[in-house]
């Protein structure tokens, strides 16, 4: 897959939507129901580990993906920085 560049304040925009919107139906009732509800523990976890699995992918890869890594982590910092506090005794931030 590869990575589209977006503004940082784009990226913003498209998290904040991600967590605290209902998604459209993209491929299955079930895959969507792994994304669990707006503005949940589980959709903010969904979403760190998502960005999580992406970044530790793209660093195993042998062309450079620095770009995306950049953004990716910058995501997860921003994720985490919002909204994990309430959740932090639930489950631990994914590591990179």
């Amino acid at each position: 897959m590869d990575h589209t560049v977006f503004k940082k304040n784009e990226r913003i925009e498209i998290l904040k939507n991600v967590y605290t919107q209902y998604l459209p139906l993209v491929e299955s009732e079930e895959y969507i129901a792994q994304w669990a509800k707006p503005s949940s523990s589980g959709r903010l976890k969904k979403m760190a580990e998502t960005l999580a699995a992406l970044t530790r992918n793209a660093k195993r890869k042998s062309r450079d993906m620095s770009a995306a890594i950049r953004d990716w982590e910058e995501d997860l910092q921003w994720l985490k920085d919002r909204y994990y506090e309430q959740y932090q005794d639930h489950w631990k931030w994914p590591k990179i």
